[in-house]
């Protein structure tokens, strides 16, 4: 089976910490938002430091750690407040 990226946009001040409007995680099978969080941690430690819980969004619904991804999907990672 081939990878499929998902699509991971990048908001607020996690835009600012990874210095990237977007970039893309490729896939063969579903992934919790747990696990790409922790991949993104991993990826862009300077999330980590700013000490403050990312929240997801899987295709523009708020996700919970077990939500599952799938191979397509568009995810978007936010700080908890944001202004605007």
């Amino acid at each position: 089976m081939s990878s499929v990226p998902i699509r991971i946009l990048f908001f607020a001040r996690t835009r600012e910490l990874t210095g990237l409007p977007e970039t893309t995680w490729e896939t063969s099978q579903p992934i919790t938002a747990a696990d790409l969080r922790a991949a993104m941690l991993e990826r862009f430690p300077e999330l980590a430091a700013d000490n403050r819980p990312l929240l997801l969004a899987v295709n523009q619904e708020l996700a919970q750690d077990e939500t599952m991804i799938q191979p397509g999907d568009e995810v978007a990672f936010f700080p908890p407040v944001t202004g605007g």
